[in-house]
């Protein structure tokens, strides 16, 4: 009796360490939400499935971003390797910080992209002012 829990608790084991290996070559998501607000068209689907050339996306974040920015630049990852994953590969992209160096701030300034000084406000310094990349 004992040995087949030990059997049963192996193979529960077993098979949730299968599901997390194989699982990260899937990229499954359901959309709970009331409007479907993380589902994407059907146009959007064939247009990515049916990618002839390789497409380069390249987004640049600055790190510290304040929650709601931080938000944004986690669901766009999401996106982004959605698109990647329905593009079976043609679509890569990149996150750059272009406050790493001065190549990365000057491919971002040729983007469009220009800093922005927002108010932060964290424990240790309410009133700390930082820039951010926004596009103009």
């Amino acid at each position: 009796m004992l040995k087949s829990k030990y059997y049963i608790i192996l193979i529960i084991l077993l098979a949730f360490i299968g599901l997390n290996y194989f699982g990260k070559y899937l990229f499954i998501r359901l959309d709970l939400t009331e409007n479907n607000a993380f589902t994407l068209s059907k146009a959007t689907k064939n247009i990515l499935n049916d990618l002839e050339d390789h497409v380069e996306v390249t987004a640049y974040f600055s790190e510290g971003l304040p929650v709601d920015i931080a938000k944004s630049k986690e669901e766009l990852d999401n996106l982004l390797n959605e698109y990647s994953n329905l593009s079976k590969g043609k679509l890569t992209y990149t996150f750059v910080n272009p406050n790493e160096s001065p190549t990365a701030e000057e491919e971002a300034s040729k983007a469009g992209i220009r800093p922005v000084m927002i108010n932060v406000r964290e424990k240790i310094r309410p009133n700390n002012r930082r820039p951010i990349w926004v596009q103009s």
